[in-house]
């Protein structure tokens, strides 16, 4: 079987920390090859399935990876996670139909496109901070934070941007900055490991471009617990899953739930490259 690890091109050969995974598979008999997913040259047809890893610049290519995306589909390509998860979780509007199933998520308001952008709602739900960021997008791209003192500025800011996408704004939450963010990571939907990622002083954007760390994690097991009735509520299969969200007074708030391509943080956690593949072998074989 001959399967493909699909990254970008700033990372053609993978990421140190996922380097490691072609040689597990190798030895299970499995040719795994790092494919950078807008290269023009790939026969992607020749490939018995592609996982998509570390395809970080997507959000900034946003209409030619969702035309290879449609490509894929088209040529009824197998990936992992599959096609139906992935333009599922694209959208951060997923997180409208999670709060509708019971999951605590973190307040957001959903913003359409719209030409009459206005942040009058945020007054209104009584929030003095608010985070702002695309529905399609990563690493922070087009994200702010922003006060009710500068309100009138953010909204003049991105009312050009609203005009052709969709955001979400989202209640500000200060244990981001005293504690951090929680990334609970599942594999087969069976849980792995657990980060901790906090921001720069002052920042609240906990990815390492910006100045953030992340460190091994050990969630209590009600927060683990959390992350397993969140992923039963997906009706598909997921190779992998990360769930990120905020701690407060020992609740979990959901803010994103990634399942496309995050950062799975293999070298925080020893035998998750061997749990990781053991978990793909599982899906490899039901390919057959």
């Amino acid at each position: 079987m001959k399967i493909g690890i699909v990254t970008c091109a700033e990372y053609p050969f993978l990421t140190e920390q996922e380097k490691p995974l072609l040689a597990l598979f190798r030895n299970e008999g499995i040719e795994a090859i790092p494919l950078v997913w807008n290269d023009a040259s790939i026969d992607w047809t020749s490939f018995d399935c592609l996982m998509l890893r570390s395809i970080w610049d997507y959000h900034v290519q946003i209409d030619q990876f969702f035309a290879w995306l449609a490509m894929l589909e088209e040529n009824n390509i197998k990936t992992l996670n599959s096609m139906a998860v992935v333009n599922w979780n694209r959208h951060k509007f997923y997180l409208q139909e999670l709060e509708r199933k019971g999951v605590n998520i973190i307040p957001s308001v959903f913003v359409e496109r719209t030409s009459q952008f206005s942040l009058d709602e945020v007054i209104h739900k009584g929030w003095e901070q608010a985070v702002i960021k695309p529905a399609v997008s990563a690493n922070a791209h087009l994200t702010e934070s922003f006060t009710l003192d500068n309100l009138t500025h953010t909204e003049a800011k991105f009312k050009p941007l609203v005009t052709t996408r969709d955001f979400l704004v989202q209640s500000f939450m200060p244990e981001i900055q005293t504690m951090g963010e929680v990334s609970l990571i599942f594999f087969d939907k069976a849980y792995s490991h657990a980060v901790l990622k906090t921001p720069a002083k002052g920042d609240f954007r906990v990815q390492a471009d910006h100045g953030g760390s992340t460190v091994a994690y050990q969630p209590s097991e009600s927060i683990i617990e959390t992350g397993r009735k969140i992923l039963s509520l997906i009706d598909y299969d997921l190779l992998y899953a990360r769930i990120d969200g905020v701690v407060r007074k020992n609740q979990f708030y959901l803010m994103e739930l990634e399942l496309i391509e995050p950062e799975l943080f293999f070298h925080l956690s020893e035998g998750s490259h061997q749990r990781f593949v053991q978990a793909a072998l599982r899906f490899l074989r039901q390919l057959n």
